[in-house]
């Protein structure tokens, strides 16, 4: 079926039509919103880095916004891990807390930690571990995690003889770094849930899983936003990423500038002023 995406009513049609087949194929995937995106001209950021500084941002990241080719989308962390607290405590009601670990995966699940309230994780055992995607220069797809740390992890599930583990991080796009995490420690007494600030709808993953909330191994996932392009998966970064020094961040600017700015030298600028305003 070919979309016009400047025909509304087609839009509204295929959206519903998505989630019918989400809540249908996926029950164990719990969502606030659902976001269908024109990957022609949208693309999607996290604002992880407004919380952190003394002056207001705004500004910079709606010039940043008008230099871009289209639309980009921005959602605020705070907002999105307000929304994922209240039913992170919902499921928290449900397991025995004493007997639950928590895992934050990588520096962007840091956001998430440090955005959630204290008196929510107080008492929970909670693990950060260092992840490293290894990703295929061809294709662009993730061939494997790799996980570090790992025996912070195990000693926290032999501490708390662990019944349940949580793995909070703030992106879901293929499940590969909660798989991998649920298949390092496959203890079979264990329950295993995730949750994101933003998760890619498991009807456009490439290797689609056949379990009832998309990431094999888990038994539910929840995420305020679930994303989906209405052809292809929409691109999605962290603002963090995008100002930042580091030689990955320098190497997804580069890559970003590249494929979806037309004002270079305006982005840049807004960068800069962001950059400026913020502790990295």
């Amino acid at each position: 079926m070919t979309i016009d995406v400047r025909d509304k009513n087609q839009l509204d049609i295929l959206e519903r039509d998505m989630q019918t087949r989400l809540r249908r194929d996926y029950p164990a995937l719990y969502w606030d919103r659902f976001v269908l995106v024109d990957t022609s001209n949208t693309r999607l950021a996290i604002d992880d880095i407004s919380y952190r500084a003394q002056i207001s941002l705004q500004e910079d990241i709606e010039t940043s916004q008008v230099a871009c080719r289209g639309w980009l989308e921005v959602y605020d962390a705070q907002d999105l891990t307000f929304a994922l607290d209240r039913k992170l405590e919902t499921l928290l009601r449900t397991v025995n807390k004493k007997k639950t670990v928590l895992i934050f995966p990588g520096a962007g699940a840091q956001v998430v930690k440090e955005l959630l309230p204290q008196e929510l994780t107080d008492g929970l055992n909670t693990v950060e571990i260092p992840t490293q995607r290894v990703v295929n220069p061809k294709t662009g797809s993730i061939e494997e995690v790799e996980l570090g740390e790992k025996n912070r992890v195990r000693r926290a599930l032999s501490d708390t003889k662990a019944e349940t583990v949580i793995v909070l991080d703030d992106v879901i796009v293929t499940g590969a770094t909660l798989k991998t995490i649920q298949q390092t420690f496959p203890m079979k007494h264990l329950e295993w849930f995730a949750c994101a600030l933003m998760t890619l709808s498991p009807l456009r993953r490439r290797n689609k899983s056949k379990n009832q909330c998309g990431v094999e191994g888990y038994k539910a996932v929840t995420s305020p936003v679930i994303y989906q392009g209405i052809t292809g998966i929409p691109p999605l970064n962290s603002l963090s990423m995008l100002i930042g020094n580091s030689n990955k961040s320098r190497s997804v600017r580069d890559k970003y500038l590249e494929n979806y700015v037309d004002d270079k030298e305006t982005f840049l600028e807004a960068i800069q002023m962001m950059r400026g305003k913020v502790k990295l």
